[in-house]
């Protein structure tokens, strides 16, 4: 997944041969929006949830399913290395938003206090910021 030391999503967003006209990405920016919220959601509450709740944030992950991308394996000097095809932009940031939900390191996630989605820079980390951390702490104290 890395080229050049940095990660190939670093790449990919970068990529002027392919583009979209703005109104589908704001309906592309929405869907994944319920996607973040559908795995928020049921990592957070999944102890409360029924049986017939949890399968329906299972299924509404499952309609979250596009073209599968393609790969080659690229030969370097020292070691092959993966090379993504993507045949679409949607399918490029289908991809990216998907690794960054399920890294285990640093995964996104929403903060408790303003419902921002930020990416975790400790694996323990609930807010997006220190201030946000702090405004939460107070407002459990008044």
């Amino acid at each position: 997944m890395f080229m050049d030391g940095r990660p190939n999503e670093t790449h990919m967003s970068f990529q002027r041969e392919y583009a979209e006209r703005l109104d589908w990405m704001e309906e592309q920016f929405k869907d994944w929006a319920f996607n973040l919220l559908t795995v928020f959601f049921y990592y957070e509450d999944k102890g409360g949830f029924t049986e017939k709740q949890k399968e329906f944030h299972r299924q509404s992950m499952a309609a979250f399913d596009g073209l599968t991308p393609t790969y080659h394996v690229a030969l370097m000097e020292d070691s092959p290395y993966l090379v993504w095809n993507f045949n679409s932009l949607l399918q490029g940031i289908q991809f990216m938003f998907s690794m960054m939900l399920t890294d285990e390191n640093r995964p996104i996630r929403m903060c408790r206090n303003c419902g921002k989605a930020f990416i975790v820079k400790r694996y323990r980390d609930k807010f997006c910021s220190k201030e946000c951390s702090e405004e939460y702490k107070n407002s459990l104290d008044v």
